[in-house]
């Protein structure tokens, strides 16, 4: 059964990021494979049993020695406490994290990770019905709202950190643009 996706976006949201402590100097973007290469103590922690696309999860299934995973219900917060403690080089998660995980935002880093997008998308998916069909043209009739785009994207903002947000809000609100 084929499936059909909303026009719009539902939600936009920052890319996952090699984040690490501000002692390590990294460029703004890493090549994670090369990275990995020519750093065998290297060890970085990821949340056991959660995916990190395609590209992620090959590179971290061909590495796996290298990613300490840790899994439960505050598996975030306690990766987060390994790399301020230097028991991590660096962690693979959201930079929106960092607010609420972080005590000091200057004694990390991010840089973005080679391969990955410069922001998520997330749309609504139906079957393809009757009722389906309706629900998607009434979704994409709705987002064709300024008002309620502008909405969107302030509530889109939040995930994004300033300097994120400042390079790639053009691109997000293209996203609502008419093709």
């Amino acid at each position: 059964m084929s499936l059909l996706f909303s026009r719009y976006p539902l939600n936009i949201g920052a890319p996952l990021k090699l984040i690490y402590p501000a002692t390590k100097p990294l460029p703004a973007e890493v090549d994670l494979q090369g990275w990995l290469a020519t750093s065998p103590r290297i060890k970085i922690g990821i949340v056991a049993g959660r995916t990190y696309g395609l590209e992620l999860d090959a590179l971290i299934k061909q590495h796996s020695g290298r990613f300490y995973q840790l899994a439960g219900e505050d598996a975030h917060s306690k990766l987060w406490q390994m790399l301020q403690k230097g028991r991590l080089d660096a962690v693979i998660d959201y930079s929106a994290r960092i607010t609420i995980l972080v005590e000091s935002r200057e004694s990390v880093r991010t840089s973005a990770i080679r391969g990955e997008p410069a922001f998520i998308t997330g749309y609504l998916v139906c079957n393809r019905s009757a009722k389906g069909q309706q629900l998607i043209h009434f979704f994409n009739t709705l987002l064709q709202q300024p008002a309620l785009q502008q909405q969107l994207l302030a509530s889109y903002q939040q995930y994004f950190s300033s300097e994120e947000w400042q390079q790639v809000s053009a691109d997000i609100t293209k996203q609502f643009q008419p093709d």
